[in-house]
């Protein structure tokens, strides 16, 4: 998709510009910027296929041109066409362009009321889990937001990863690793969403959690060479040897294979 993609692109020169760890000084700019970006990367989210729904998933009016005005870039314009939200809410994929709106416009009290409706109606879980973290870390609102996020049953890797970031802004660093480690664990370690939780100073500078990020990626099937290669970097500058063979072997296996 284009507006994916585009997305991707934004993401790519905004997150990793100046490397992996470099990152690590764009997470922890002000709740102002955190919140900027918690907008682009929910933004990527909206799905253009709704569009195309067949006539039993038909969207209202107003949610047609609420996404079509969004996706063409005109945010206001299209929160403008937000005047039913339950309804819109209650159609496919309408959780996902609402939070995606308001968090782009940065009005942070329609995304706390928004993502906490769909979470109670059972959808876009992940999406509106992050959004309400973030919504409520922005006000200071970080240990409110936990009490609601560990609630939602069967947690994905995308949850698990908002409340790492939750428990880092609370000073729990070691929860916010155990619950980083479970969204690695289960997710793609390079997913765009992840690797901006990852990249907080409180993970990549600890050698231990470190040490089991490495068992990690060993049991993965693919490899990201540019993002490896700078965590090989980090374990050399941090003195960890024996994980440092581990990647090497990781990293050989996938060169020889290709």
């Amino acid at each position: 998709m284009i507006l994916a993609n585009s997305i991707l692109r934004f993401m790519r020169k905004k997150l990793f510009t100046g490397g992996f760890f470099g990152a690590a000084r764009f997470f922890v700019l002000s709740r102002r910027w955190l919140l900027a970006l918690v907008g682009v990367i929910l933004a990527g989210l909206c799905c253009a296929a709704v569009l195309f729904l067949p006539a039993e998933q038909r969207i209202s009016q107003q949610h047609q041109l609420a996404l079509r005005s969004y996706q063409e870039g005109r945010l206001q314009e299209a929160a403008g066409y937000l005047r039913d939200i339950p309804q819109i809410i209650s159609e496919a994929e309408g959780c996902e362009l609402v939070i995606s709106i308001y968090a782009r416009i940065r009005k942070l009290a329609s995304l706390e009321r928004w993502a906490l409706s769909c979470l109670k109606q059972g959808s876009a879980m992940p999406l509106a889990a992050e959004a309400l973290a973030m919504s409520f870390a922005s006000v200071g609102k970080s240990g409110q937001a936990i009490e609601i996020i560990e609630k939602i049953p069967h947690p994905s890797a995308r949850i698990h990863a908002a409340l790492a970031q939750l428990y880092v802004y609370e000073g729990d660093e070691e929860k916010g690793r155990r619950y980083l480690l479970r969204a690695l664990k289960h997710g793609n370690p390079w997913s765009p969403w992840l690797s901006r939780v990852f990249s907080a100073r409180a993970f990549y500078n600890h050698p231990p959690f470190l040490g089991e990020v490495v068992e990690v990626l060993l049991s993965k099937k693919t490899v990201v060479w540019d993002e490896e290669r700078r965590i090989l970097d980090q374990l050399r500058e941090l003195g960890m040897d024996e994980q440092v063979q581990l990647m090497k072997q990781r990293l050989d296996v996938f060169s020889t294979s290709e």
